[in-house]
């Protein structure tokens, strides 16, 4: 029996076509539809942390917008978010949050499970991400590090993004998938491309050329990559990710069917892809401009007796877990998070209709003047135990979502930066051409525009 067999039975009592279909009266929520047809999407697209600036500071921190051709209402703040993330009276889906950003593309992803579904899968997932699954993990990601690195200073006009993008997707093929090559690295590169590009698409229509086409193009040839390997991982002695979720079984002995693992493991290529990508892109950034944190922390690589380090090692490495955590805050790869009412409910005041779009903002609360000292200021000590600004509310900083829906991920995520970290400080000194200042694009993923120009000298 597989677990798509499983009956759930809070899950099934959500009608989702009758809510897609309903009408939704916000009207009440302070806010504004913004520009014909479009609302606030344009907006959104050249400008997001400008655009939620400018309503929070017209209409306060629970407005309403209208974007990706949808009114919704924002809700900004850790009071916010950590009511939303928690979602106690079980009142919101996650599944109806993203389903017009991810789509069919992802519809068996956990992001898209909700409720009893949802803990049933996740449960399952969770062997992959424990903690002896992690150490298991660190050899054959720093094996894959430090050889990719090798000829970094090589490089002419050396660009940080797509080098470190490079070396993420050699390490998913590796830890991931088990596979220390493959030989059409650069088609499967391309593909999570596409498909992460038609998340923000503006048309959601797969019409062919444009970015929902070549996303649905993308997530097929990964679905066909993936599934003549299915059968034989399933009695493999592999430790890779996806060769356990091939043999992963539910308490009552029941397995995942193929589309299931290869929604889980697309999921997790994505989600590793490009949010270790820009945390570390703008880790190099950071360090790069600001050398005395780069001394710092190669200081701290260098006094780790072993040249390839071990899970103990990592634990080490605390000033590099603050500037990672520093990143995360300034840069958050997701910076907001959705859910969509199941039902009509209150949230701090304000009553919501049934399907309505809600979003939680990491972003914004991790710049909130009432949380973070000097909050635009790059600061790794402000999560030092003596000053720890990140507890001053459990929900000031969570750029990994919360509730049941944190990151499965993240630990892995933490693994694999400072792995990167110990290899490449001990190998180089990273430092910005003259003059230079980082330009961003924000969506769908964030990243200097330029790819981040990058002055690197071999120790």
């Amino acid at each position: 029996m597989s677990t798509s067999e499983v009956k759930q039975d809070a899950t099934n009592e959500i009608d989702y076509e009758k809510l897609r279909k309903s009408t939704r009266d916000l009207e009440h929520v302070p806010g504004e539809d913004g520009w014909p047809i479009v609302g606030h999407t344009l907006q959104l697209l050249a400008d997001p942390p400008g655009l939620t600036d400018k309503l929070y500071n017209k209409y306060g921190p629970i407005h309403r917008v209208n974007w990706m051709f949808e009114r919704s209402v924002v809700f900004l703040g850790p009071d916010a978010a950590q009511y939303i993330l928690k979602d106690p009276d079980n009142n919101l889906s996650s599944r109806l949050g993203w389903q017009s950003f991810f789509g069919e593309m992802f519809s068996g992803a956990l992001l898209l499970r909700d409720f009893d579904e949802h803990k049933y899968h996740r449960r399952i997932l969770q062997p992959a991400f424990s903690m002896s699954a992690m150490r298991n993990y660190v050899a054959s990601l720093s094996e894959v590090i430090e050889n990719d690195i090798i000829d970094w200073s090589k490089q002419n006009d050396f660009r940080a993004y797509p080098a470190l993008k490079t070396m993420i997707l050699n390490t998913a093929m590796k830890t991931f998938l088990g596979l220390s090559h493959a030989d059409d690295i650069t088609k499967i590169n391309q593909s999570l491309i596409d498909v992460f590009s038609a998340l923000v698409a503006i048309v959601r229509i797969p019409i062919p050329g444009l970015a929902m086409w070549k996303g649905y193009r993308g997530r097929k040839y990964l679905s066909g990559y993936l599934r003549p390997i299915i059968k034989e991982r399933r009695e493999s002695s592999k430790a890779d990710m996806f060769t356990q979720l091939c043999q992963a079984r539910s308490e009552d002995g029941e397995i995942f069917s193929d589309d299931e693992i290869i929604d889980h493991t697309i999921t997790m290529l994505i989600a590793a892809h490009d949010t270790t990508t820009s945390t570390l892109t703008n880790m190099l950034y950071e360090i790069a401009r600001q050398t005395e944190w780069q001394d710092k922390l190669r200081q701290e690589v260098i006094s780790i007796s072993n040249n390839t380090p071990d899970y103990s090692d990592l634990e080490k490495m605390n000033l590099t877990d603050q500037v990672f955590k520093e990143v995360l805050r300034l840069y958050p790869p997701v910076r907001m998070m959705a859910r969509r009412t199941i039902r009509e409910c209150e949230i701090l005041g304000v009553t919501l209709p049934a399907n309505t779009t809600i979003w939680a903002s990491a972003e914004f609360t991790q710049k909130m003047p009432e949380l973070w000292s000097n909050p635009d200021t790059f600061d790794p000590d402000r999560f030092s135990e003596q000053r720890a600004e990140h507890k001053r509310h459990p929900y000031a900083w969570f750029p990994f979502g919360g509730g049941i829906h944190t990151c499965l991920g993240m630990r892995f995520s933490e693994i694999q930066v400072k792995i990167t970290m110990f290899h490449l400080l001990r190998k180089y000194r990273f430092t910005l051409p003259p003059g230079y200042k980082a330009s961003y694009q924000i969506l769908p993923i964030r990243k200097p525009k330029d790819d981040l120009p990058l002055v690197i000298e071999k120790i």
